[in-house]
């Protein structure tokens, strides 16, 4: 579900009447290292690249297309769901094995909702481009935009996350550098030889690299710089690739609203997913949880 929620006082500023971004920057404060979000105006300063990535997401995540009612007593009848389910067992099996869903039913049980929505995920059969495989369900909502939110945040989380542990993981290798460079100075000069060249291999990390400096230092201020940079890549974590979508033969609702086109889901998964937006019921979803043993199955974002 969705966990947007109003915040007062976060980096010193006070309520902001975008949800969204207030949530965004819950997630930073909880994230990277506090001396980040502790420097004066770091809000101010994060907002514009903060805004650009929930933007950039909001406008990828409308790409998919939905809802689309799943539902195994109507499978015979719907051309849609043969579309995407070769059989309709695999709905049940597909409910039951999701890992998002066996996590986060209770939530819908607790709080009277008696249908559910949520990102479909499906991997193209291999060798065979009209078949799908893999079938299973994550970011659930208790509405269509629920569910693209719950999307959004998850992105969102991964990118801020990301830059955590790169970070971490670089100032580690600067250390071992540093260390290295000082080993190798002491010997040559115990054996007279001449003074190395500086170090200057090009890493892969050219963001943190750049903002860290020839000393290999990032300090607050310099990790404020680059955290900015690296959330106006927000693609580098989600994309949803329109190009090379799947159509698929009837409408997305009932109303002929238009042809079902999948679009593909691009993140850290290295397993690319064709997604659509679902809606399914309470009852159905509970009944293949209870009725499944099979490993789980999980889109990562």
């Amino acid at each position: 579900m969705g966990l947007i929620s109003a915040l007062g006082g976060m980096f010193g500023s006070g309520p902001s009447r975008n949800a969204a971004v207030d949530h965004a920057f819950e997630v930073i404060a909880k994230t990277v290292d506090p001396t980040i979000s502790g420097l004066a105006n770091s809000r101010d300063a994060l907002q514009p690249a903060v805004e650009q990535a929930l933007s950039f997401y909001d406008r990828s995540i409308a790409a998919i297309p939905g809802p689309i009612a799943v539902d195994a007593t109507t499978y015979q009848n719907s051309v849609v769901l043969k579309s995407l389910f070769g059989r309709s067992e695999e709905i049940s099996e597909a409910l039951g094995r999701s890992l998002a869903l066996r996590s986060s039913i209770r939530w819908f049980v607790d709080n009277n909702h008696d249908d559910v929505f949520a990102i479909l995920g499906m991997r193209v059969r291999p060798g065979s481009p009209g078949g799908f495989v893999d079938h299973t369900f994550r970011s659930l909502g208790t509405s269509e935009q629920d569910s693209r939110e719950c999307l959004r945040e998850a992105a969102f989380a991964s990118l801020v996350k990301a830059f955590d542990a790169r970070t971490k993981e670089k100032r580690r290798e600067w250390r071992l550098r540093r260390t290295d460079a000082r080993i190798s100075d002491e010997l040559r000069s115990r054996n007279g030889d001449e003074p190395a060249l500086p170090f200057t291999e090009d890493l892969r990390d050219e963001i943190l690299d750049r903002h860290a400096g020839g000393e290999h230092d990032l300090t607050p201020a310099r990790a404020l710089a680059a955290l900015i940079e690296w959330l106006q890549r927000p693609e580098k974590q989600l994309q949803v690739e329109t190009s090379d979508g799947h159509p698929l033969v009837g409408a997305v609702a009932d109303d002929g609203r238009g042809e079902l086109h999948m679009p593909t889901l691009a993140c850290t998964d290295r397993r690319k997913w064709v997604v659509c937006i679902t809606r399914f019921s309470l009852p159905e979803a509970l009944a293949a949880i209870n009725q499944e043993s099979q490993p789980h199955r999980y889109i990562l974002i």
